[in-house]
């Protein structure tokens, strides 16, 4: 195959490694430990309020709205208060286990491993995730393949978060790739396929959860399966 693309970048949560299946285990442990004893509400109860949450603190993290420690600070706040039960002091031991139990987690989407070892001997392979620097190395550790990757982009090392221009301008010059010979890998249109567009680097939306998105000329896959056949395709439109 020939080689058009010299750089792939990965976004890591929802693209390889699977938050939700990590989560849902990661909340049972949670549920048992703290919330369980503490708050009256089901397991199904906690874990809508919190993804709920979640995704809002996200939301406003991407978009440089807030900082790290306050997403740390609020969304399990903003769990309890949604559970009406306002608990700052119990919010802070479930973040703090939360974050220990993710990163202890491993699980990837299926045909992640066989995607890799298909791709790392043709393409140079980096993470470039808003995820904090202190757990995406030990997510990519835990589930068997951070040898894959040459680079792991954080938002902590760069300074930046996607969708920003400079999260990509600082991967580039981090990686010495350009964004003529790099394509973007992620499952948020609006972060990672934005993002990437904005710089004029060709991307890639692994569409597991079917969004709607104004990016309607952007390739998508449904499964990890289907990329190297794309690719294929891509760098065959490129010549």
């Amino acid at each position: 195959m020939s080689t058009k693309f010299k750089h792939i970048f990965f976004d890591l949560d929802r693209t390889l490694w699977d938050y939700e299946t990590n989560s849902q285990i990661a909340l049972t442990s949670i549920f048992k430990g703290f919330i369980q004893p503490n708050v009256d509400c089901s397991f199904d109860a906690f874990c809508d309020a919190f993804f709920t949450q979640n995704d809002i603190v996200w939301s406003l993290f991407s978009a440089n709205k807030i900082d790290k420690e306050q997403l740390r600070r609020d969304r399990f706040r903003m769990t309890l208060n949604h559970l009406q039960n306002p608990d700052d002091e119990l919010a802070a031991k479930v973040e703090k286990a939360f974050v220990f139990e993710m990163s202890d987690k491993g699980a990837l989407f299926p045909g992640a491993v066989e995607l890799l070892n298909f791709l790392a001997p043709r393409y140079e392979l980096h993470i470039l995730t808003n995820g904090f620097e202190e757990s995406q190395s030990k997510k990519l550790e835990n589930a068997g393949i951070l040898h894959f990757f040459k680079n792991v982009i954080t938002s902590d090392l760069a300074g930046h978060r996607k969708p920003a221009p400079e999260m990509f301008e600082f991967a580039f010059s981090y990686t010495g790739a350009k964004n003529t010979n790099s394509l973007m890998i992620g499952d948020d249109p609006f972060v990672d396929i934005a993002g990437a567009m904005n710089v004029g680097m060709e991307a890639v939306l692994y569409n597991t959860a079917k969004l709607e998105h104004p990016y309607t000329d952007t390739p998508e896959v449904k499964t990890l399966a289907q990329l190297p056949a794309l690719l294929r395709q891509l760098e065959i439109r490129r010549n």
